[in-house]
């Protein structure tokens, strides 16, 4: 649901999509800012995140947060399995 307004890029790919969201005509950027601005009550208050934060605990399937596996970097180890494939990274401390 969010993949269509949201963008995810690292810096090197930052110029391309400024580039992309250019070549998008004024109605398209309209639509897309409508979206975002009925997106804010669910993703962007308090209320919203503890929510998102609630679903992802008890019911992950209806949460728009996922769990990605994070870079070996030093001060980690292997990653924690949970429920339904998802994994995330435990710091060794």
């Amino acid at each position: 649901m969010l993949n269509d307004y949201v963008y995810e890029v690292s810096i090197d790919g930052f110029h391309a999509l400024i580039e992309k969201l250019m070549k998008k005509s004024d109605a398209e950027i309209s639509v897309m800012e409508s979206r975002i601005e009925s997106l804010i009550e669910d993703y962007f208050t308090y209320d919203g995140v503890l929510e998102q934060i609630r679903l992802f605990l008890t019911e992950p399937s209806k949460s728009a947060l996922t769990c990605r596996k994070l870079p070996q970097t030093a001060g980690t180890t292997s990653a924690i399995s949970w429920p339904h494939g998802r994994q995330c990274i435990k710091s060794s401390s």
